[in-house]
C-alpha cells in the first residue's frame, strides 16, 4: 500500500523575523496543495517536533522550514533511516553565514568582500580594509531581530554592535562590503521549475543577463543542497552582480500561489524517487 504521511516542520517565530505570518502562509499552501496530490499531511511548530515523541520515521516524506539545530540533526538522523526531507538539514547548515561564505568563494561565486570572523577575534583591519564608507555586519546563521544585519559607518559603531552580539551568545560573525547598484530579490527551486525575480529597491533599475543569473543562483542551490532557497544580490552598473545573502526557505510572498504548487510537485517527485 502507497505510504502517503507528510509533515510539514514549521519555523519557529524568533527565525521569521518580520515574516511570522508569510513563513507561515507558504507552509500551508505547500500542505493544500499536497493534501489535493493525495497525501495524508499535516503540519507540526518546530518545538513539537523536536520534542515529539512520534515515530516520524514512517512517514513517506517531510517538508521542513525548521533551523533550530535539534530540528536539523532530529531530521539528519530521519533522512539517515531512509525518509525522504525537503530541504535537507546538510542544505540548511550550508546556508549559514559562516559556513556559506567560505563555500561561496571556494565555488568562484561572486560575493562583496566578506571576512567572517569569531566575535572575540575583531581586529580594527577588518573594519578599515573594506571599501567605501560603509560596511554591513551580519550575525551567525541566521537572523533573529531586524538589527542582526546592519549597516555599520564607524569603527566604533562595529566594535559596540560585535560585543552585544556576543553578549547574545553568537560566537561568529560577518563583515561585509556594501555593493553598489540595483538590489534584488529571487526565489528558486534548485530542479529549475521555479525561479523568481524582482527589483527591490528604487530607481535606476540596472540590467543584466536574466537567465545566466539563474541560472548560477540554481546551481548554488545544487550545490549547497537546498532544494529550495531564495536570496538577494546587488545587479551593478554594468550588470556584473554580487550575491549578497543566499538562505533556505524563504517566504515567497509575492509569488505564493505559485510556489506552493511547484513545492509541493518538488517534494512529490523527490517522495517517488526516493523509493
Amino acid at each position: 500500500m502507497k505510504n502517503t504521511k507528510v509533515i510539514g516542520v514549521m519555523r519557529e517565530k524568533k527565525f521569521s523575523p518580520n515574516h511570522i505570518e508569510n513563513d507561515a502562509e507558504i507552509m500551508k499552501a505547500v500542505a493544500g496543495e499536497m493534501y489535493k496530490a493525495g497525501y495524508d499531511v499535516s503540519l507540526i511548530s518546530e518545538g513539537d517536533f523536536v520534542n515529539s515523541d512520534e515515530n516520524f520515521a514512517d512517514c513517506a516524506g517531510i517538508f521542513s522550514m525548521g533551523r533550530k539545530n535539534e530540528t536539523l540533526d532530529k531530521l539528519m538522523t530521519l533522512e539517515q533511516s531512509g525518509v525522504k526531507v525537503i530541504n535537507s538539514s546538510v542544505g540548511v547548515y550550508n546556508s549559514f553565514r559562516e559556513t556559506l561564505t567560505p563555500l561561496l568563494v571556494e565555488n568562484n561565486i561572486p560575493i562583496p568582500q566578506s571576512i567572517v570572523f569569531g566575535t572575540d577575534e575583531f581586529e580594527p583591519e577588518f573594519f578599515s580594509e573594506m571599501p567605501g564608507h560603509k560596511v554591513w555586519l551580519k550575525c551567525e546563521n541566521h537572523s533573529f531581530h531586524r538589527e542582526d544585519v546592519s549597516p555599520m559607518y564607524s569603527l566604533a559603531e562595529c566594535e559596540t554592535t560585535i560585543r552585544e552580539f556576543a553578549k547574545r551568545g553568537f560566537k561568529k560573525c560577518l563583515l561585509q562590503e556594501n555593493a553598489v547598484g540595483s538590489e534584488i530579490k529571487f526565489y528558486g527551486l534548485s530542479d529549475g521549475t521555479l525561479f523568481h525575480w524582482y527589483y527591490a529597491n528604487g530607481l535606476p533599475h540596472h540590467t543584466f543577463d536574466e537567465e545566466t543569473f539563474a541560472e548560477l543562483m540554481i546551481k548554488v542551490g545544487q550545490m549547497l543542497s537546498l532544494d529550495v532557497f531564495g536570496g538577494d544580490a546587488i545587479i551593478r552598473e554594468d550588470g556584473t552582480f554580487l550575491l549578497i545573502d543566499f538562505n533556505d526557505w524563504p517566504s515567497f510572498a509575492p509569488i505564493r500561489e505559485q510556489a506552493g504548487k511547484a513545492i509541493s510537485g518538488l517534494i512529490d517527485r523527490k517522495i517517488k524517487e526516493n523509493k
